[in-house]
């Protein structure tokens, strides 16, 4: 008897990137605590139908200037490269946070999975931390904890 392997999921296809999802599967991984620490809040490992691993997806849920688990963002890395950023949800204002959050969108898919990128893509977009800022300090550390996992694991 032949098994089907169900598509990736469509949440994950955006944060991979925009990638054919019949093209790619995905598992649900046990979350580690260097990352549930952070507020990330899954794991996903991406495979090619040869069975391949083709990157991670990452979901994290957390605080924000709008409160307690505020912002709920995913984040696709693969080749080593940021593949894609999906905002699911915010409360921000249309202020600080809002510009952190569209620099991100707008500007992190395809750069290097590396803190310095993140760092490039906030100065670029003068949303850089200047001061008390919940929305930086909620959704950085989630984001710098992912790239350590994602390089943790190729």
């Amino acid at each position: 008897s032949s098994t089907t392997i169900p598509p990736l999921s469509n949440d994950w296809k955006v944060a991979m990137g925009n990638i054919n999802q019949d093209d790619f599967y995905g598992v649900t991984e046990t979350l580690p605590t260097t990352l549930s620490s952070k507020n990330v809040i899954t794991v996903h490992a991406v495979y090619r139908l040869d069975g391949s691993l083709f990157g991670y997806a990452y979901e994290a849920l957390v605080d924000g200037n709008a409160g307690s688990k505020s912002i709920r963002f995913r984040v696709g890395i693969a080749n080593n490269t940021f593949a894609g950023f999906v905002m699911v949800s915010h409360r921000e204002h249309s202020g600080f946070g809002v510009k952190i959050i569209d620099a991100l969108r707008n500007n992190l898919p395809g750069k290097p999975a590396n803190k310095d990128a993140v760092t490039e893509v906030l100065v670029a977009a003068f949303a850089t931390r200047s001061g008390i800022s919940e929305t930086y300090d909620g959704m950085i550390p989630a984001i710098e904890a992912l790239i350590t996992h994602y390089l943790s694991k190729i």
